[in-house]
């Protein structure tokens, strides 16, 4: 067997060389990082603005901002077939509005919404009185917060569950049915 190699070959590796070279290096931070990092600034500038790096939230709002990003170009310039596409861009929009929950933690009214009733505590909030308490309301209020913390798990863990991905037996397993769009590592194009 004979091998022969084309001048596409060698012209590819003349590119692959230059690209390693110190002055297309030099070339490549002037022409595309730069502007690409004041362009980052300003797609982030709300973001980094308030950012605080004693709370988690603050670190969600940034990977929340960079999922939208992502979601918005996968869904105008991806190169991807529509069927799978359209499955990973629903669940990255999944994935936002789970993240825009945590950060709120807007579980509470989540529940009240759902159970129709409203959490209500005594007039006198600070004094430990008798008179004060309701035990109907005691009662719907220890069912509204034990629900909320529910909720608030099942969110949790289903945001884990969407960038964890579930597993597919390549080999044994159909990947257009199986296939959910989920799996962090898959979203690109």
């Amino acid at each position: 067997m004979e091998l022969h190699f084309t001048d596409s070959f060698y012209k590819s590796l003349k590119v692959l060389v230059r690209h390693e070279s110190w002055w297309y290096k030099t070339y490549e931070f002037f022409r595309y990082d730069i502007y690409r990092f004041f362009k980052n600034i300003f797609l982030f500038r709300k973001e980094l603005y308030n950012f605080h790096a004693w709370e988690y939230s603050f670190n969600l709002r940034l990977f929340q901002k960079s999922l939208i990003l992502t979601a918005d170009y996968l869904e105008k310039n991806g190169w991807e077939e529509d069927v799978s596409r359209g499955k990973k861009v629903k669940a990255i929009r999944r994935v936002v509005e789970l993240l825009e929950h945590v950060i709120n933690d807007d579980f509470l009214n989540q529940t009240e919404k759902e159970l129709g009733v409203e959490l209500k505590f005594s007039k006198n909030f600070w004094k430990n009185e008798s008179e004060d308490k309701d035990p109907v309301q005691e009662e719907i209020n220890k069912k509204i917060i034990n629900r909320s913390t529910e909720i608030e798990k099942q969110q949790w863990d289903e945001l884990w569950s969407i960038l964890k991905g579930k597993e597919i037996d390549f080999w044994n397993e159909s990947w257009d049915e199986k296939f959910d769009g989920s799996d962090i590592r898959g979203w690109w194009d």
